[in-house]
């Protein structure tokens, strides 16, 4: 019998930026004023998940449990319990783009 998907984010980890990142002064700097500031405005602007956004926060996340600062550094959105989930790949997707347009190898995820 095949595991069910959940098992995957039960093994996921999370870390703090590091400063030993390249990337790291840039996403600090960058972060609080602008980062943070139009994904909130990409979120509110869709029906899906206006009035729906608990925290943005960005961190590196993913399965490298030996060295968590190796995975993906992550911005992070925690929504409503209610959020339409079908609707959430259009939106990430959108987030995705914002975020591409950086440099800076963040990627979206819920």
């Amino acid at each position: 019998m095949a595991q069910p998907n959940w098992h995957k984010t039960l093994r996921k980890t999370i870390a703090v930026l590091s400063n030993d990142d390249p990337d790291y002064t840039a996403i600090q700097e960058k972060w609080s004023s602008t980062i943070r500031h139009g994904i909130r405005d990409i979120l509110e602007s869709l029906p899906t998940t206006n009035d729906r956004v608990n925290s943005i926060a960005v961190f590196h996340m993913g399965y490298n449990i030996t060295k968590p600062t190796d995975n993906a550094k992550t911005v992070y959105v925690a929504v409503d319990y209610d959020t339409p989930e079908e609707e959430f790949p259009a939106v990430l997707d959108k987030m995705q783009e914002y975020l591409d347009g950086f440099g800076l190898g963040l990627v979206a995820f819920y």
